[in-house]
């Protein structure tokens, strides 16, 4: 059973730092090729996924480490993606967020709904905890499919917000 949970933990972080990198490539586009791999999406896929299992063994919840993964993902788009800059700083922070929020409210309801307190869900080892984590996946995949599409769609738009109004923004999710 330990390696099945293992494994299925390692399954997730693969996932997560998959999806996380996958979101700015789609949002800004790469440098060198429209293909994911050929822009080193894999390789920093893989070393999100490192990070993330690292900080598992570490942590239960990472709370303030997930700056870590932002700044990861703000390398990759550095490096290898277009874009503006306050584009490429956006698509670093995002995915997290919505890996990060879903996670903690996808938690809470599985602790209520199992009646378990939610370290429990953390670190169980149980079919609550393995439902918690499929549908914890399944909706940060469809947030960013809907995001990707949300953002490539209005990216040119007139409607965009100001450097301002995403400073503000910005800020305000940094202290809630």
């Amino acid at each position: 059973m330990n390696l099945f949970w293992t494994l299925y933990e390692i399954g997730v972080n693969f996932f997560q730092g998959f999806i996380m990198m996958y979101f700015p490539f789609k949002y800004l586009e790469g440098k060198f090729s429209d293909k994911f791999l050929k822009n080193y999406g894999m390789f920093f896929s893989v070393l999100l996924a490192i990070l993330i299992s690292t900080m598992n063994q570490i942590t239960i919840f990472e709370h303030f480490f997930v700056l870590l993964y932002a700044v990861l993902i703000f390398i990759f788009s550095l490096l290898c993606l277009k874009g503006k800059m306050l584009n490429k700083i956006f698509s670093s922070i995002f995915p997290v967020l919505i890996v990060l929020v879903t996670s903690a409210m996808t938690s809470s309801v599985s602790s209520v709904l199992f009646n378990k307190h939610i370290n429990d869900i953390f670190i169980q080892q149980n079919w609550q905890r393995f439902i918690s984590v499929l549908i914890t996946q399944l909706i940060i995949f469809y947030l960013t499919i809907l995001s990707i599409k949300i953002f490539r769609n209005n990216k040119e738009s007139s409607h965009q917000l100001s450097k301002n109004e995403w400073f503000l923004i910005s800020t305000t999710l940094l202290l809630s």
